[in-house]
């Protein structure tokens, strides 16, 4: 009886281990899949990620793909002046047109600016978030009118004061995205 209960207890977890091989296998004639880095990963130290099913609703493009054309300037509580093309455009897209505005940028692309400003809207419904130096915060709010983005949700012109820690900065000027 022992020995039969022992054969049972080394036959199952084999059984699993040929059954799972022989999904995971490819047959004859086929090869195996293989991962692919995103577009949006960088080649150096980049490690290989497989591409998950397709999300429902409008996906956005890839972060980095597309340079905007910026000549913004912040001014209040810090003064920036944003000008050139650094920062990057995340349009949300809808069968390949765009439905929604997105741009993001960091210290990186303008000195001061710190860990991150946000900015999405569509029509006159404008949000932005900005992550400022100093663990300093802004976040517009719903009676908040800052600006508009244009009917082809490419670009959007800013103009009004944002409320945040330390006090208030205005928003003056315009983000293009190709």
């Amino acid at each position: 009886m022992r020995a039969r209960l022992r054969v049972r207890g080394l036959m199952a977890p084999l059984v699993v281990a040929f059954a799972i091989a022989g999904c995971s296998s490819p047959s004859a004639g086929t090869s195996a899949p293989t991962l692919g880095a995103p577009a949006s990963q960088s080649a150096a130290g980049a490690t290989p990620a497989a591409t998950g099913p397709t999300a429902t609703g409008p996906p956005s493009t890839p972060a980095g793909s597309k340079n905007p054309t910026v000549d913004l300037t912040l001014s209040g509580w810090k003064s920036i002046t944003m000008k050139g093309s650094a920062g990057t455009c995340q349009l949300a897209t809808n069968g390949g047109v765009p439905v929604g505005f997105g741009f993001v940028a960091t210290d990186a692309d303008y000195a001061g600016l710190g860990d991150g400003l946000y900015i999405n809207g569509t029509g006159a419904s404008v949000s932005i978030k900005w992550y400022a130096p100093q663990n300093n915060g802004f976040v517009s709010g719903p009676a908040d009118k800052l600006g508009t983005v244009a009917s082809d949700n490419r670009s959007i012109v800013l103009e009004g004061d944002l409320r945040g820690s330390p006090g208030t900065e205005h928003f003056s000027g315009t983000i293009t995205c190709p």
